[in-house]
């Protein structure tokens, strides 16, 4: 009898002992870097929009109705050294509808045209960062804004120290 107890406590232990599987990238992209693409998406369509504004602002300052000033090329110019997002001409393309000389028009249309940006621009970013996905046993890392980013290979993935130095960056532009 107290063998048959012996074996049926060892049948019920046995399975808690068993090995979880590690986490695999595709969750760890899923749980992790999609949510950190959106942000990162977020802040540089955000960093648009401000850079937008304050030109407009500027030049309404500046200039007036029928004004010689330029003012869809300068807006162009100005958001193609916009930090990770370089527009440049084909944000001038996509104003061309825009009456030339309404700044509040010119603006509206800039800020249409960077939430069209939205979902290409973070399917860009993931790629990237998708493509740079260290994996060891213990943690994956990846690098993002010069920075090697570390979680821990576990349910969740707890956030660990950064890693040694910068790490390789990358400028994507919004266009397509």
């Amino acid at each position: 009898m107290r063998l048959g107890t012996a074996v049926l406590a060892v049948a019920l232990f046995l399975p808690a002992c068993a090995t979880t599987p590690l986490p695999s990238k595709a969750a760890f992209s899923e749980q992790i870097l999609d949510p950190l693409a959106a942000k990162f998406t977020d802040e540089t369509l955000q960093n648009g929009r401000a850079a937008v504004g304050v030109y407009i602002v500027k030049w309404k300052k500046e200039n007036q109705r029928g004004s010689s000033v330029p003012l869809l090329s300068t807006i162009g110019g100005l958001l193609g050294n916009a930090p990770g997002a370089a527009i440049g001409a084909t944000l001038g393309h996509a104003l061309d509808s825009a009456p030339k000389d309404d700044p509040d028009a010119m603006q509206a249309a800039a800020f249409a045209w960077l939430e069209t940006r939205r979902s290409p621009y973070k399917e860009k970013v993931l790629t990237l960062w998708d493509g740079r996905i260290q994996e060891t046993t213990d943690y994956f890392a990846v690098c993002i804004k010069g920075k090697e980013r570390r979680y821990q290979r576990t349910a969740g993935f707890p956030r660990l120290d950064d890693g040694p130095g910068p790490c390789q960056t990358t400028t994507l532009t919004l266009n397509d």
